[in-house]
């Protein structure tokens, strides 16, 4: 929603753009690193939580990989 308002989008708009090309544009573009940012995030967590497993002997039977 912070995107939406930002005056760059109100800018692109009042010249005529459509929505999609705001979409594709300057929204997806401007939204990508903060992705980025929550997914490596939760990737270290995530293998944090399959290592807790692993170890209480709650995880994965050993001829089958993790699946990280």
């Amino acid at each position: 929603m912070a995107l939406r308002e930002n005056g760059v989008i109100e800018s692109v708009r009042a010249l005529g753009a459509s929505s999609w090309y705001c979409l594709r544009y300057h929204v997806l573009r401007n939204l990508v690193p903060t992705l980025m940012m929550i997914g490596s995030l939760r990737l270290g967590s995530f293998m944090l939580e399959i290592a807790t497993l692993s170890y209480l002997g709650l995880g994965v039977r050993p001829p089958l990989p993790t699946g990280l």
